[in-house]
């Protein structure tokens, strides 16, 4: 009997064994997502043309050029949701062209509005490229692409809401929208003076899965929480300059700063995470200012653009600016046209955890990640003697999440 049972626990102990083997090899067997090339390097094999256009292939170059005024595309057949997209390509001076991804395949007679465009074109100020239409305008790179390498390589990040643009290894624009979640990826051509070269083209997938949770925008207008004044619209109580020489004021019952001076003004009673913090301003054309959140003073003299926690307050809409009213600086760029200059405007800055949106006069401006800061002191700044700004009905809502 003591035989027996110690044959079936050994048997036990092997099947167990076994048991285990397989799993550890079947974990090392499953194959993980793979690159598809997307062209491949002798004719359109897989992709379909939309607005006809002038499509060929030149030494295993897709080349396109646009036969009038209008848009021609190339729409790959396939659709695809969540994704890493690499594409190397060249354009001429006065070209116009873009690449397109999840465009809807009900809708693929119009790729620029029913899916999402990416612009390419190196005399586009209020789109320079890698922005994408509507979504995120893009950093023009400081630096040229050197001659021995001309071919210019963009890289797109789809996930859930997010999309994030590298150009040559540099981010350039990062954005959040859900008005298609799936579709084709396409390549586009405008102009008759277009010539777009793509050599190469490929797409890593990954999880079709995607789940949407409500905008951080909605989550924070329905949580609970009451609006806090921040400003008594009389004396600068409970508000602090740390440095500068900037002469601020309580002037018509505003936080106004007067031109000779710069320096940041912060509230200092308290220290904010989750919030909307809403204000009003009024600038002139020559102002460059900003709006502090979440700033740490334990960063010493580093002010709140070295932690990417300010967003910018400027006195017009000069496309040459960067960043422009709404932009978080450093992070993204700003959707222009939404303030008035010399009148008053309304700024809100939503942040939730990572998040952070901006809306100037009820209108989305910019939104991205920013992981450098997650709770500190809100303010207000001149950031050169030329600027005169004012700041009234200053409030915030704090979200203990």
């Amino acid at each position: 009997m003591k035989n027996l049972t110690k044959k079936i626990t050994l048997i036990g102990l092997a099947l167990i064994l076994s048991l285990s083997f397989c799993q550890k090899n079947s974990k090392v067997q499953v194959k993980s997502p793979t690159w598809i090339p997307l062209f491949n390097g002798k004719d359109l094999t897989g992709w379909d043309t939309e607005n006809k256009g002038n499509w060929k292939i030149e030494n295993a170059i897709i080349v396109g050029s646009s036969a009038n005024s209008s848009e021609a595309w190339l729409l790959n057949k396939n659709d695809y949701s969540n994704f890493h997209l690499r594409v190397k390509f060249q354009i001429n001076d006065k070209g116009r062209g873009g690449l397109c991804f999840r465009v809807p395949v009900q809708a693929k007679d119009n790729p620029s509005k029913s899916g999402y465009r990416i612009n390419i074109d190196n005399n586009d100020l209020l789109n320079p490229t890698g922005t994408i239409i509507n979504v995120a305008r893009a950093y023009k790179l400081r630096s040229k692409i050197p001659m021995k390498e001309p071919w210019q390589k963009l890289e797109l990040w789809v996930k859930g809401d997010r999309f994030v643009v590298l150009l040559n290894n540099s981010k350039v624009a990062e954005g959040f929208d859900r008005k298609s979640l799936t579709g084709a990826v396409g390549i586009q051509v405008s102009g008759e003076e277009t010539t777009l070269k793509i050599k190469e083209i490929s797409l890593l997938p990954t999880s079709d899965y995607t789940t949407l949770f409500p905008k951080i925008e909605e989550q924070l207008e329905n949580a609970p929480g009451s609006w806090e004044s921040l400003f008594n619209g009389k004396d600068l109580s409970g508000w602090k300059q740390p440095r500068g020489n900037a002469k601020w004021v309580v002037q018509d019952g505003a936080l106004t700063v007067l031109p000779g001076g710069q320096g940041w003004l912060f509230y200092v009673k308290e220290n904010f995470s989750n919030f909307i913090f809403r204000l009003k301003f009024k600038v002139g054309e020559t102002c460059n200012s900003g709006v502090a959140y979440r700033y740490d003073f334990s960063h010493g003299n580093r002010l709140p653009t070295w932690y990417r926690s300010e967003v910018q307050v400027y006195g017009n809409d000069n496309l040459k600016i960067a960043d422009g009213t709404g932009a978080i600086y450093a992070l993204t760029r700003h959707n222009v046209g939404l303030m008035k200059t010399g009148e008053w405007n309304e700024l809100k800055i939503y942040a939730l955890n990572d998040r952070v949106v901006t809306y100037v006069n009820g209108k989305k401006a910019a939104e991205a990640i920013n992981t450098a800061t997650y709770n500190g002191a809100v303010g207000v700044s001149a950031h050169d003697p030329e600027t005169f700004s004012q700041f009234k009905d200053i409030e915030i809502k704090s979200v203990d999440w």
